[in-house]
């Protein structure tokens, strides 16, 4: 049985990005993009992420999410069918004025359908809060003309101070398998989220979240050395009048091959390091080591 096992922040690897989880980091946390591809291409999977901006403003912007993910079927993961789940934890603050908090699972089911072949099913669902306190806010109507004022009455009026609501997604994903590297060689998947578009709004009014429409592919070749390659990968998504296209390489390097003793350290018989680079399409240059 072949374990592929990358820990990000944590003990032997680490990891570096930029941005936003939802859009950048498409290559870890897998997920936000697509819940067919959770836990495709290891027994278990786990990525840790940290993000901290505007810290010389009033502004400071704080984002958190652990998620992992592990396949509930491990000797069948290769032939048969197989059953994975996994749990995405996420959340923004900014100060003490606005957060957002959600806790997402992922369940997929993996079939083979030849020996190289595969088509995934997933669904994503959970639940997420959003909470506010206008009192702590800044608004256009507490500047005096010169400066602001917070002895001024902003005049806002929120029928809601928080909400929690409930989410849900799906997607599927087909991927050509090789014997040489952990990684499919091609694959392809379409996700959408937010199916049941919940109310946002912390106002009276009926406003609601779009479906965030995502299209994946990959495409991988195997290196000199046997583990090792070299992977290519395009993420398409679509939310309203938004529209994203991040592409992007890496490169992982085998350090580990398989062991031949039957300790349970032998289990995870394949260590890798390695590093890419992506661009979100006039937007955001993004660096990944692991």
């Amino acid at each position: 049985m072949k374990l592929c096992v990358v820990i990000y922040c944590f003990c032997c690897a680490f990891g570096g990005f930029s941005q936003d989880i939802n859009y950048s980091n498409i290559q870890t946390i897998t997920q936000l993009y697509n819940p067919s591809l959770t836990a495709a291409n290891a027994d278990f999977e786990s990525a840790l992420s940290y993000r901290n901006q505007g810290k010389s403003t009033q502004s400071n912007f704080n984002v958190y999410s652990l998620s992992f993910a592990t396949s509930l079927m491990p000797k069948r993961r290769k032939r048969q069918g197989n059953l994975t789940m996994g749990l995405n934890v996420y959340k923004e603050q900014m100060k003490n004025k606005f957060s957002i908090n959600s806790a997402l699972i992922s369940t997929a089911y993996h079939i083979s359908i030849t020996e190289k072949s595969r088509f995934s099913a997933g669904v994503n669902y959970g639940v997420f809060n959003i909470s506010t306190d206008v009192d702590n806010g800044m608004w256009g109507s507490q500047f005096d003309g010169t400066r602001f004022n917070p002895n001024i009455a902003s005049g806002e009026i929120q029928s809601l101070s928080n909400i929690t609501k409930f989410d849900v997604g799906a997607g599927v994903s087909f991927a050509q398998l090789s014997n040489k590297i952990n990684v499919p060689i091609f694959d392809f998947g379409l996700a959408v989220f937010h199916l049941n578009q919940p109310k946002i709004s912390l106002y009276s009014t009926d406003n609601r979240l779009p479906m965030r429409i995502v299209m994946n592919s990959s495409v991988a070749l195997p290196l000199g050395k046997k583990g090792s390659y070299i992977q290519a990968t395009y993420v398409f998504q679509h939310q309203s009048k938004f529209n994203t296209n991040t592409l992007g390489v890496q490169t992982a390097i085998q350090l580990k091959s398989s062991a031949q003793t039957t300790s349970s350290i032998s289990k995870i018989n394949s260590w890798y390091v390695g590093a890419g680079v992506a661009v979100r399409i006039k937007d955001a240059f993004i660096t990944n080591i692991f």
